[in-house]
């Protein structure tokens, strides 16, 4: 008896080991190192703009990378901080200023479960343009995106 519980406990041990390597999907050392840009302040270039697209995306599943940096190239050419020649358009995925705070407040307790962090609330950070995306493609779909 006590070596079937010892052997349940190994068991578990590894399954839960395997699945917090499964949320991490097949990244390198670096890739998972780049994920951990919480609390990033400053400007964003467009190769941490790009990794962070695709943390945020590793941990929503439902909303393809791909796609994702699709969409962004497109929008903005990975520059967090693009705006529109209108003014009104703003970040890595062009959101609308007028409709921002209510969309990244509104994702926010998301971002708690799912990142562990709350997001920032400025439009030109990559971490919340890029999880605000893709938490309403998740709920939705791309229809709000010119580019998709």
């Amino acid at each position: 008896m006590k070596a079937l519980l010892a052997l349940m406990v190994v068991v578990g041990v590894l399954m839960s080991t395997s699945a917090a390597h499964a949320l991490e999907g097949h990244y390198t050392k670096r890739q998972r190192q780049m994920c951990k840009f919480i609390g990033k302040n400053g400007r964003w270039s467009k190769p941490e703009s790009r990794d962070e697209i695709r943390c945020v995306a590793a941990k929503i599943r439902e909303v393809s990378a791909d796609d994702m940096l699709r969409v962004a190239a497109c929008e903005s050419g990975f520059n967090s901080y693009a705006v529109s020649s209108s003014g009104t358009f703003r970040g890595l995925f062009q959101h609308h200023a007028d409709y921002w705070l209510g969309r990244v407040r509104a994702a926010q307790s998301a971002a708690r479960r799912v990142l562990g962090d709350r997001l920032r609330l400025g439009v030109f950070n990559a971490r919340s343009n890029s999880f605000v995306t893709a938490w309403m493609v998740q709920r939705e779909d791309w229809s709000d995106w010119s580019c998709a």
